[in-house]
C-alpha cells in the first residue's frame, strides 16, 4: 500500500533531510535514566517506572531530551503519558517526533470509541510537526486483540491524510 499526501513546507523540509542524510533518533531513554541513578523517591514511589517520571520529575525527562538534541538527534520519542501540546510547541517545527496520545492500555482493553478518541486527539498535533510518526509507547503490545489493532491501523490510515 502506498501512502502519499501533499507535502507542506514543514514536511518538505523533513523529507529533504531524510533524503539527504541519515536521520538520527534519540537514544535509549531507559539506559540514560539508569545511568542517572535515580531513587524510588524520584519515581514518586514507583521505582523503575520510567513513564511515571513524566509526572514525578518532568525536568529529568526534559534534561534527557536536551542531551540527545545536543548530541545531534533529529527525532525525539515520547510516551503517551507525556503531554504532547507543549512538546509539539517546543520541538514540532525543528525536530521529528515519535509519539501519540494512544495508550497501550487503551489499545489492549478498548473500547474502540476510546481508541478513536485518542487518535483524534493526536492528529491535529501531528499535522503541526515537520515530521511525525505515530507510536503506541515503544510498540504495540502482543496481547492487543487483533480487532483493536486492525481498527487502529485502518482508522489511522483513513484519517492521517485529511
Amino acid at each position: 500500500v502506498s501512502f502519499s499526501r501533499p507535502e507542506t513546507s514543514i514536511m518538505s523540509q523533513y523529507l529533504e533531510i531524510v533524503r539527504s542524510r541519515p536521520v538520527i533518533y534519540d537514544g535509549s531513554m531507559g539506559a540514560y535514566l539508569l545511568n542517572m541513578e535515580l531513587t524510588a523517591e524520584d519515581y514518586g514511589g514507583k521505582e523503575g517506572c520510567n513513564d511515571f517520571l513524566v509526572l514525578s520529575k518532568p525536568g529529568v525527562i526534559e534534561d534527557v531530551h536536551t542531551a540527545y538534541l545536543e548530541a545531534g538527534a533529529d527525532v525525539l520519542c515520547f510516551e503517551p503519558m507525556t503531554a504532547l501540546e507543549p512538546i509539539v510547541a517546543k520541538y514540532g517545527q525543528t525536530h521529528g517526533l515519535i509519539a501519540s496520545k494512544v495508550d497501550a492500555r487503551t489499545l489492549t482493553f478498548g473500547p474502540i470509541e476510546r481508541i478513536k478518541a485518542e487518535i483524534d486527539a493526536t492528529l491535529p498535533l501531528a499535522r503541526q510537526c515537520r515530521g511525525f510518526m505515530f507510536a503506541v509507547g515503544n510498540h504495540i503490545p502482543s496481547n492487543v486483540p487483533v480487532e483493536y489493532a486492525q481498527f487502529y491501523m485502518d482508522y489511522l490510515r483513513q484519517n492521517w491524510y485529511l
